[in-house]
């Protein structure tokens, strides 16, 4: 790969990239590029027919072409099939590769925020908030009592699903509601009573 120069073209002269998988968020390009206009250069190769091959930059080309701009700014590389094709993925990463500082990000936003707002940077109020609670310290045990309430015995009692199929689960349901179910509930728990009334009075004698 080497680079040849930068030089500005008509709006639809590259050529997209033969099966680009990146999807794009447009409102948030669109907001980027009313905020900041083009702060760099789209990628693309020149093949023997002269033809431009656009390499990486396609959601860009299409935000500027949504505002009605006539040109952008393109960096010409030379780039052999294979290694095109590898500079289109590694623009377009898999999810979960690299991450941010929070709080490395947070002060940038903070100064966004004192600078005329978040207009621009990809980051509105409600990821801002989410961010500054990922970023803050963990909640004490007395704000997770306040937000939980208090913690109850069976808290930390193993839970058991069962997956059913939806009728099962009406059968279930109705048996129950039957009044002949409750009646039998009340009975056990008048039993279970007994029962510990009994093994208490044996634990005295």
């Amino acid at each position: 790969m080497r680079y040849v120069e930068t030089i500005e073209v008509g709006i639809d002269t590259p050529q997209d990239y033969p099966g680009n998988a990146r999807l794009h968020d447009e409102d948030w390009l669109d907001a980027s590029v009313q905020a900041n206009g083009q702060y760099r250069a789209v990628l693309a190769r020149r093949l023997s027919d002269g033809t431009l091959q656009l390499l990486a930059g396609h959601g860009t080309r299409a935000a500027f072409r949504r505002r009605g701009d006539a040109v952008i700014r393109v960096e010409v590389i030379e780039a052999t099939d294979r290694e095109a094709r590898r500079i289109n993925l590694v623009d377009n990463p898999r999810p979960g590769i690299g991450g941010f500082d929070d709080n490395a990000v947070l002060e940038l936003l903070d100064l966004a925020k004192a600078d005329g707002g978040l207009e621009g940077t990809g980051w509105d109020e409600g990821a801002y908030g989410d961010l500054l609670k990922l970023a803050g310290p963990p909640p004490s045990l007395d704000d997770l009592e306040r937000r939980h309430g208090e913690p109850q015995e069976d808290d930390l009692w193993p839970k058991i699903v069962i997956a059913v199929p939806p009728e099962v689960k009406d059968q279930f349901d109705a048996v129950m509601r039957h009044p002949a179910f409750e009646a039998w509930v009340e009975e056990y728990e008048r039993f279970a009573a007994l029962l510990t009334k009994a093994e208490q009075g044996l634990d005295e004698g």
